[in-house]
């Protein structure tokens, strides 16, 4: 089998997010999408973030109806988020650039929405 090299930020988004488009044509199951969703636990790039964000958001929805299910979801969702939350922190840092401010707004977002019980 031949490994693909992914050296850039669009390649690894449009994977999770073609995943997404995938569940949503049921064409995959959202199962799968969900043992995906882990890969991008040391995830640091903006552009990538901001497709698991879509991705995460949009299950969230979908997951809400049921009670268990979401609470499942949250949990998974805030494992996902700790290493890169950690690393981003809550201050904006003087070497940050405009990626580290995107990167930053994006899991502060997710933090609020997509890993709340109930």
């Amino acid at each position: 089998m031949t490994r693909w090299r992914l050296d850039g930020g669009w390649d690894r988004a449009s994977i999770v997010s073609d995943a997404y488009a995938l569940v949503k044509a049921g064409r995959m199951g959202a199962d799968q999408l969900v043992r995906l969703l882990p890969a991008y636990k040391e995830e640091d790039d903006s552009t990538v973030w901001k497709a698991v964000d879509s991705v995460l958001l949009g299950l969230d929805k979908i997951l809400k109806a049921d009670e268990a299910m979401s609470k499942r979801f949250s949990k998974l969702a805030a494992g996902l988020l700790k290493p890169i939350a950690g690393k981003v922190g809550w201050e904006p840092k003087d070497t940050d650039g405009h990626s580290g401010k995107l990167l930053r707004a994006t899991v502060i977002e997710l933090l609020a929405t997509a890993t709340q019980e109930g």
